[in-house]
């Protein structure tokens, strides 16, 4: 079974490995993010660690599937090397969810709120999401964020290919 074929659950192991670091910075001081819908790699650079912040790498590919070319997270990429303290989300399994056909399932909105409180993440925390397409998944994960109540919610700019080239 290859990374993207993993259930779910596997996020729930990696996710326990990003327990607060020890060098996160205390609640106290306040977090403030730039107006807009971008954050610099600056930015971030600064305020890794803050406890206020919640990093999400939303990176994926395309793949050929039953249906044509559908998006899939790449969670080898994310073992490879990803933003310090950032958590992998997966598209295929939470941004991009398939239609449920039992009416007495949860609905996509609750499994997404699930497994981003699984991650640590919450409506509370200012959210940055970043990918390696430009910003394109990004930016789609800001609008599902945002449409889930999520009030501060910033796209990295440049993603992650600025980050690999700033050599951060």
């Amino acid at each position: 079974m290859s990374p993207f074929d993993a259930p779910l659950d596997l996020a729930d192991d990696v996710a326990a490995a990003f327990d607060p670091p020890s060098w996160a910075r205390e609640a106290g001081s306040p977090l403030r993010l730039p107006d807009g819908p971008r954050v610099t790699t600056a930015w971030l650079a600064e305020h890794l660690g803050h406890a206020d912040l919640r990093i999400l790498d939303v990176r994926g590919r395309e793949a050929a599937g039953g249906k044509g070319v559908r998006r899939v997270g790449r969670f080898d990429d994310y073992r490879a090397g990803h933003v310090p303290g950032a958590r992998f989300l997966d598209w295929s399994r939470c941004l991009i969810p398939a239609v449920l056909s039992r009416a007495d399932a949860p609905t996509p909105e609750d499994l997404l709120r699930e497994r981003l409180a699984g991650l640590g993440v919450g409506p509370a925390h200012a959210v940055v999401l970043y990918d390696d397409t430009f910003g394109i998944y990004a930016a789609r994960g800001r609008f599902v964020l945002e449409g889930l109540g999520f009030a501060d919610v910033r796209v990295l700019d440049g993603g992650w290919s600025a980050l690999r080239a700033e050599g951060r």
